[in-house]
């Protein structure tokens, strides 16, 4: 293995200041898509959930299945239930103060309900950007038994399988599923190319953009947006299935190239690196959060106001949990830090791999057969 791949792999788990603030850029724009109508919204729409999908690709490394979904429903899935359920209950001391009846109240929390455990296309409102936590759950888990399947340095033999995807995602995308699993091939698509990216242009945890390549992907891409449709992954549009899927990928290149400058760049004495390093640590919440901040100023803020209200409300409410009990900052902030999984989780994955399979933490290595190993003992 080249030592460029090496340090990459070393590197897969380490948390990048780089990584943080191209986060914080990309929630920047999920808030003001929602808020903005036009051009700027039609622009944001071409890349701004792909990013998502493509940076969680760059952070991934191989881990067991059953350890994998382990940390990802404690850091996921159950952030994704306390949000809802606080939501809830906020809409309901909402319709309290509006003088509804208990009994028109109860009346709209089992409706609620039943969208929520549906989730997807049916979260609406406060609630309409939820369906990306069930959609990158199932996209991190699908990848990975996909990769691990193709073992360790599948790399470019990735390609045909991330070619399928997209071909699978453009006619399923019309359905609504539980969960709005119809877009998990798109996201598995830009989660593949978030990983195959990392493996190409990742060095010692920090993106190279030396090369004329680089420069080449942003001229194409500038020159192409004006002729790109948006894409709206809930909802299972997704534009054109080459300039539509090239331009989620040139501007998510370009935001990455722009983030390693404001964080590790010349950029960074002026600090806007640590700000959006900050939004992007607080993403999770800001997801969740700056929808009910956008609709309930709307009748009286002007956009501008809004977003800026829609970012910070939620920054000082992470902020707060960050200080708050461990349950709570479980709860509602996630599993952030690795934790060894239980003995139960282990043995299931035990019986999922073939015991000719040594597993490590950062891929997949195949162990030869007995055979092999007696031969390579003779020889030496």
């Amino acid at each position: 293995m080249s030592e460029r791949k090496a340090s990459s792999m070393q590197c897969a788990t380490q948390r990048w200041e780089w990584l943080d603030c191209a986060k914080g850029i990309g929630i920047v724009t999920v808030v003001v898509g929602h808020a903005v109508t036009g051009r700027l919204h039609d622009w944001i729409y071409l890349f701004h959930m792909p990013l998502f999908f493509i940076l969680s690709g760059i952070a991934y490394h191989s881990e067991p299945s059953a350890q994998l979904i382990y940390k990802r429903v404690f850091s996921l899935l159950l952030p994704y239930g306390c949000f809802l359920t606080l939501l809830t209950g906020m809409q309901d001391a909402g319709m309290m103060l509006d003088g509804k009846s208990w009994s028109a109240i109860f009346h709209s929390d089992l409706l609620l309900a039943r969208r929520m455990l549906f989730g997807g296309r049916q979260l609406t409102g406060w609630f309409g950007t939820a369906w990306f936590i069930t959609v990158l759950f199932g996209a991190q888990v699908a990848f990975n038994a996909m990769a691990r399947r193709m073992g360790e340095g599948c790399g470019v033999r990735l390609i045909p399988l991330l070619l399928l995807m997209l071909v699978i995602a453009y006619p399923l995308g019309g359905y609504s599923l539980a969960w709005n699993m119809a877009v998990l091939p798109m996201a598995i698509f830009f989660l593949g190319i978030g990983s195959l990216w990392a493996s190409t242009f990742l060095l010692g945890g920090e993106p190279v953009f030396e090369g004329p390549v680089h420069l080449l992907i942003a001229i194409v891409t500038l020159l192409l947006t004006p002729f790109i449709l948006p894409m709206d992954m809930k909802f299972g549009h997704y534009g054109s299935a080459l300039t539509s899927v090239a331009g989620a990928i040139g501007w998510s290149h370009m935001i990455v190239w722009l983030s390693r400058w404001l964080a590790s760049g010349p950029l960074t004495p002026l600090g806007i690196g640590r700000k959006f390093a900050l939004l992007g640590r607080a993403s999770l919440v800001i997801l969740f959060m700056h929808r009910m901040v956008l609709i309930e100023t709307q009748p009286w803020w002007p956009a501008s106001v809004r977003i800026v209200a829609a970012l910070a409300v939620p920054v000082l409410f992470h902020l707060l949990l960050e200080r708050s009990s461990p349950i709570i900052r479980l709860g509602l902030l996630g599993l952030r830090r690795p934790v060894p999984p239980p003995a139960w989780v282990r043995r299931i994955d035990g019986l999922l791999h073939h015991p000719a399979m040594a597993v490590r933490a950062q891929g997949v290595m195949t162990a030869p057969p007995p055979a092999a190993r007696a031969r390579r003992a003779r020889g030496r």
